[in-house]
C-alpha cells in the first residue's frame, strides 16, 4: 500500500508525494535536481508522514593541478 508523504523544504515550500514507504532520518533524497537530507519524519494521526528536508552540503569544487614542468626560457638572439 502506498503512503502519502508531505515533504517540507527549508524555504517553506511543501509537496505531496505517494511512496511505498517513508524515508528514514539521515536518508539522502534527490528532488528538483538537488540532494536533500531527511532531517525529521513524523507520523500524523491520519497515517500520513511529514518529512522535513535540509540541503545536503555542497562539496567544494576540485582544485586544478598545476604543472610543475620547467618553463622554457625564451632565448633572444641579437643580430
Amino acid at each position: 500500500m502506498s503512503a502519502l508523504l508531505t515533504v517540507r523544504y527549508p524555504s517553506g515550500a511543501t509537496e505531496f508525494r505517494m511512496s511505498d514507504e517513508a524515508p528514514d532520518v539521515g536518508d539522502t533524497l534527490k528532488r528538483n535536481g538537488d540532494n536533500w537530507i531527511v532531517e525529521e519524519v513524523t507520523k500524523a494521526d491520519d497515517g500520513t508522514s511529514v518529512v522535513t528536508l535540509r540541503p545536503q552540503p555542497k562539496l567544494p569544487a576540485p582544485t586544478t593541478t598545476q604543472s610543475f614542468g620547467r618553463r622554457r626560457a625564451r632565448r633572444t638572439t641579437q643580430r
